[in-house]
């Protein structure tokens, strides 16, 4: 097993007798496995307009449950909660604790990652056994399985969930009710108006920082998410990457392919 402490994350604890109705109607995905005990959560907060605003992890807690965030937006998120919070009896606590990964074997004492098995577990608190890595060791094998994280990858308040394979990634529940934001999500996935999807792109050497815009035929059809090396995130245009012609970031060229997850196949 691989571990590495998660110094962009964050532990935000939600109790109170409104806990479970409150995030309910708030985020993309079911948060009741978290709630009853069965298993970890994945979702995000949008905007009314469906726009990304943060994602986040719920872990199940003694009373309530545990948020693990970006920790560089933690206080615009606290702030959009309390917002959201009314009169509600839900009470809102930071936490010291650190948000580790763990990855490179069968089990690990841990909540099993709910996007992707070969993501691996995540826990709270101290080092597991096993050998150490870094925070950048975790974000290039989370690349290698071509895994957005949040705000390193997606704009805020523009980027949209069915854009980055949210629901292949249990990060949007469409049997669950209302939440914010649930309309636009739900138009763009039942009318078919995805028109951009997350990629996997990689070159021999080292990609162009994030960012950076992909074209093809000096048109613009995307941008470069987070990288590591040679491999990285991209957000194209589908009718760009179903031509053929090359897809260039800056002046190199792209080998670009649909994640795994993502292929009906």
């Amino acid at each position: 097993m691989t571990h590495a402490i998660l110094s962009s994350r964050r532990l935000l604890a939600i109790s109170g007798a409104d806990a479970l109705s409150f995030l309910q109607g708030l985020l993309s995905c079911d948060v009741r496995p978290a709630f009853d005990g069965r298993g970890v959560a994945y979702g995000a907060l949008l905007s009314p307009q469906g726009k990304f605003m943060h994602d986040m992890f719920l872990y199940p807690a003694a009373d309530g449950v545990l948020l693990d965030v970006d920790a560089a937006r933690s206080e615009d998120l606290f702030a959009r909660l309390k917002m959201y919070r009314l009169r509600s009896q839900v009470a809102l606590e930071w936490l010291p604790e650190n948000v580790v990964a763990i990855w490179g074997g069968a089990e690990a004492a841990g909540w099993l990652d709910p996007r992707l098995p070969e993501m691996g577990f995540r826990a709270v608190g101290n080092m597991p056994q096993g050998a150490a890595a870094s925070e950048a060791d975790y974000h290039r094998m989370r690349l290698m399985n071509a895994v957005p994280d949040g705000a390193r990858d997606m704009v805020v308040d523009k980027s949209l969930l069915m854009e980055w394979g949210f629901e292949a990634l249990h990060g949007v529940d469409f049997a669950k009710g209302c939440y914010v934001g649930q309309e636009v999500t739900a138009r763009s996935k039942f009318r078919g108006q995805v028109r951009k999807s997350i990629y996997s792109v990689c070159i021999a050497g080292i990609l162009p920082t994030s960012g950076t815009k992909v074209t093809q035929d000096e048109r613009e059809v995307g941008y470069l998410a987070s990288t590591s090396g040679g491999i990285g995130l991209a957000l194209l245009q589908t009718e760009a990457v179903e031509a053929g012609t090359a897809l260039l970031a800056g002046e190199v060229a792209l080998d670009v392919a649909l994640p795994k997850w993502l292929r009906e196949d």
